[in-house]
């Protein structure tokens, strides 16, 4: 699979580095902003990246890749989008997708018309543990509550205390604990419950408005789920689905679900899912199935969840409490 890559931060070089052991993505070409000609020029050296480019035009005129992977900072992703797609290319954008509704509305039209594949990536969804969860949900019988834990210490918090202001703590660069961690538990929930009838958060903000951390509340007919995030605490990650039969938890997070066991009444405890090496590569291994066999209704599938998750946000953003 021929990919462009817009970006040149810590995650496309991590990005590039499974890449190479995967050895089914061949990245063709780099884009990154003048500023960060740099770190481009070190990339595009060590991973053998035949063109490096500085002007977006460019990079997307280049016909040696037609898949763009877009990992830049959160508020550039539909503006680069937009204009990949504008172009004829398909594109894997790192999450969150947008950070409006419509704009994540808009690009699904968009690659319609262009019928050009689109997918943000969530890390779970894809990854046959995800599969083997789905699977055994109907034996935990009516399922009642579902919660989840996704807290870690920003190794930039610090630098936010004394007044550095990173993206990923700027709401202007949609950062924060829900767009940062609460989308991974969003495409986690929404993708075995389907949408919530209501939403509600309550955050704990920073000096600038940002929500540092949170409890966001998904109700259903007759399931709660409850997500616990932030990002300046640390705690072990876990998830737990209940069930009338019985449970389903795990003590992973939901970005990557290792070792899950299954306990229903009366009945011995079972580990229905183990914990795998590989699991990070579990996504970009279906993926590249997805997109090399241009499976359109598989993404039309995960972009719909998409549009439900980046909708749970904003709806939960404007009716959200929080504590000074």
């Amino acid at each position: 699979m021929k990919i462009g890559i817009m970006g040149s931060g810590d995650i496309v070089s991590s990005m590039l580095m499974l890449f190479e052991k995967l050895n089914s993505y061949e990245c063709k070409a780099l884009f990154c902003r003048p500023a960060s000609i740099a770190r481009g020029k070190k990339l595009a050296e060590q991973y053998q990246i035949a063109s490096l480019y500085t002007d977006m035009d460019e990079f997307l005129s280049d016909t040696s890749f037609d898949t763009v992977y877009i990992a830049v900072i959160n508020n550039y992703h539909y503006d680069y989008a937009k204009k990949a797609l504008l172009k004829g290319k398909h594109v894997i954008c790192e999450k969150p997708f947008t950070a409006a509704y419509e704009q994540a509305l808009e690009l699904y039209q968009l690659a319609n018309e262009k019928n050009c594949l689109l997918y943000e990536l969530s890390r779970s969804v894809l990854t046959d543990n995800y599969k083997i969860i789905q699977e055994n949900l109907p034996r935990l019988g009516k399922i009642h509550l579902v919660s989840t834990s996704l807290c870690h210490y920003s190794r930039r918090y610090e630098e936010y205390l004394k007044g550095n202001v990173m993206p990923v703590f700027d709401p202007k660069c949609n950062g924060g604990a829900l767009y940062d961690f609460g989308i991974y538990c969003l495409h986690f929930i929404v993708g075995l419950f389907h949408e919530p009838a209501a939403v509600s958060y309550h955050s704990q903000k920073g000096y600038n408005g940002v929500d540092l951390s949170g409890v966001l509340t998904l109700t259903y007919e007759d399931l709660i789920a409850n997500i616990v995030l932030s990002k300046n605490t640390n705690a072990p990650s876990y998830f737990t689905i209940q069930g009338e039969n019985g449970y389903l938890h795990s003590n992973s997070s939901v970005m990557f679900p290792g070792e899950v066991k299954l306990k229903l009444n009366n009945q011995e405890e079972e580990i229905i899912a183990f914990d795998s090496k590989e699991k990070i590569m579990s996504e970009w291994i279906h993926l590249e199935q997805i997109f090399r066999d241009k499976d359109k209704k598989a993404c039309d599938k995960y972009m719909k969840d998409t549009l439900a998750c980046i909708q749970i946000i904003n709806e939960a953003l404007k009716e959200e409490h929080y504590e000074n």
